[in-house]
């Protein structure tokens, strides 16, 4: 029979060359390799990694890869190079491991290591040095770009220039100069807010009616899906214009980790001088009102999201926020998919509806409290899901165990070295070198042992919480109706209960699917049809 191959290949965000950036070339590679050893190829599999996080395990097609590697499906994984798997050598190391355990052998079509002592000291070379070679390259591409910003030019990495601004290239230097019609727009936007007291609401109405052009219709986001109409401005493109210093003088670069997404603290940003559309009197008065208004607005507390913080969109996998839509009589409130109004987090576009908040929050309350009503049944409840969950998490706690044994391997080889010279076996150069990519390999394996045992506690019940639960269940079950009338202990007992939903859209009604420690459901919200107040509380109807 012959030898039955997969390719697998795969992109992520640092792929630095145009090769690694193309799936289909590094598959036509792999391919080309497979048919000239005459190997039959049964599967191609890729993965575009990009703005996934680099910290992840469960990376879908090199999992179904290695299921069907246990399955015998195949014998050979054919890869273009070995970086292909992941960017740190530990994750390397361990996907190979598993590969061999399941009796499948891995090639790369760009390099070839011996299956020996000699070879594996190569392998973990190559891949130490690329791993360090990533990192400077990184850090010399920053060092580059902020010695370019620190001497006055301005860099926007392919985005657009600021509304009121436009970026020009002349003599090797790039600047921006000011949009005479955009900035006339942003000095009325600062007069209304700070001589006139206007709101951001009330300042999005006058805009509006006026159908002045928003940053979003001139283009000024280029990622953002414009969910309005021409002239219909948002929130977020007035508060943008109110928080950016630009507009008093003062353009700053590197706010944002690139590589973490967080911000980065001030004194690692670098302040441009740029041409002012306003006073940097009118913009302190404008920071002035905004820390007065929030103080005032009490934002925190004003109206209550049971479960603020604890969905996502079931359509596109978005973090879901939330809006407060005032009325007449009152304000109705929503938890919203963020990606269905355009912000800078997310670039695609959700269709994916509004949810009344009173109407989930009810729904989600009446489930759990349901959970809860039988304490002599909670530890069963949490047996259970311990034991789907501890079946979920299994493919990390077999990298984990991969791990371990790869450690165990690799101490034992550097002792070996270590008593080999120490009898004079091995010559100081050579045991030096040894020594150097065990201790490389060691120390990468420990810190993904530690971020693997990470991600597996927090999705693992332990005892202590189910006593918790337990504990939990019995007060409750002597005074529900505390918790009915009460908004904090509610909030409580849904973050103790660890409560995750997906919003969903099924046939044109709405459903939440819901999961905590005691269970799991899909529960229907548009079943739900009484109003219910922004600050009171009370059960669906029918319940």
């Amino acid at each position: 029979m012959s030898n039955r191959a997969v390719l697998y290949a795969r992109v992520s965000s640092d792929d630095s060359s145009k090769d690694g950036r193309n799936l289909t070339g590094q598959l036509e590679m792999c391919r080309d390799y497979a048919q000239g050893q005459g190997w039959q190829v049964v599967a191609e599999l890729s993965e575009d990694e990009r703005g996934v996080s680099g910290a992840r395990w469960d990376a879908p097609e090199l999992n179904r890869a290695l299921e069907m590697a246990q399955g015998g499906e195949f014998d050979t994984l054919v890869v273009r190079e070995m970086d292909r798997f992941a960017r740190k050598l530990a994750k390397q190391l361990v996907i190979e491991e598993q590969f061999k355990r399941a009796g499948v052998g891995v090639v790369y079509v760009l390099e070839e290591y011996a299956d020996s002592p000699e070879g594996r000291l190569s392998k973990h070379i190559r891949a130490t040095i690329a791993e360090y070679e990533r990192e400077k390259i990184k850090e010399r591409t920053v060092r580059a770009r902020r010695r370019v910003v620190s001497q006055g030019n301005i860099m926007l990495h392919g985005g657009k220039a600021p509304y009121g601004y436009r970026l020009v290239k002349e003599n090797g230097r790039s600047t921006l100069v000011i949009c005479e019609d955009e900035a006339r727009i942003v000095r009325l936007i600062f007069e209304w807010y700070t001589v006139e007291g206007l709101t951001i609401y009330a300042i999005i109405r006058r805009l509006s009616d006026m159908k002045i052009p928003s940053p979003a219709d001139r283009g000024n986001f280029p990622h953002a899906h414009k969910k309005r109409g021409i002239g219909e401005w948002s929130r977020g493109g007035v508060a943008n214009i109110l928080n950016k210093e630009t507009y008093a003088g003062t353009w700053h670069y590197g706010k944002q980790n690139s590589n973490t997404g967080e911000r980065n603290p001030k004194e690692h940003h670098i302040a441009v001088t740029v041409p002012a559309i306003i006073s940097r009197e009118t913009w302190d008065i404008a920071q002035a009102r905004k820390v007065q208004n929030k103080a005032n607005a009490k934002r925190n507390t004003q109206y209550e999201y049971m479960v603020r913080g604890m969905l996502r969109c079931g359509q596109c996998g978005a973090t879901v926020g939330i809006r407060a839509s005032p009325l007449k009589s009152g304000v109705l409130l929503y938890y919203r998919c963020e990606a269905s109004f355009g912000t800078k987090r997310y670039c695609h576009k959700c269709s994916m509806r509004d949810f009344r908040a009173d109407r989930v929050d009810a729904v989600v309350w009446q489930w759990l409290r349901d959970l809860l009503k039988d304490p002599e049944t909670i530890r069963a409840k949490a047996e259970a899901y311990r034991a789907q969950r501890a079946e979920a998490t299994r493919p990390l706690r077999d990298s984990l165990a991969v791990i371990d044994h790869l450690l165990a391997e690799r101490q034992q080889e550097l002792k070996r070295a270590v008593d080999a010279y120490l009898k004079g076996g091995l010559l100081g150069k050579v045991l030096q070198e040894q020594a150097k990519q065990l201790e490389a390999a060691i120390n990468s394996l420990e810190s993904d042992r530690a971020e693997l045992v990470q991600q597996i506690e927090a999705d693992t019940l332990t005892d202590e919480q189910i006593y918790t639960l337990e504990h939990l269940a019995g007060l409750i079950g002597e005074g529900l109706g505390l918790a009915d009338a009460n908004f904090t202990e509610r909030r409580y007992i849904v973050e103790t209960l660890r409560f995750k939903g997906k919003l969903l859209l099924i046939d044109g009604q709405k459903y939440i699917d819901a999961s905590c420690y005691l269970g799991e459901d899909v529960l229907n919200v548009s079943t739900v049809t009484k109003n219910y107040g922004p600050r009171g509380y009370c059960l669906a109807a029918g319940m």
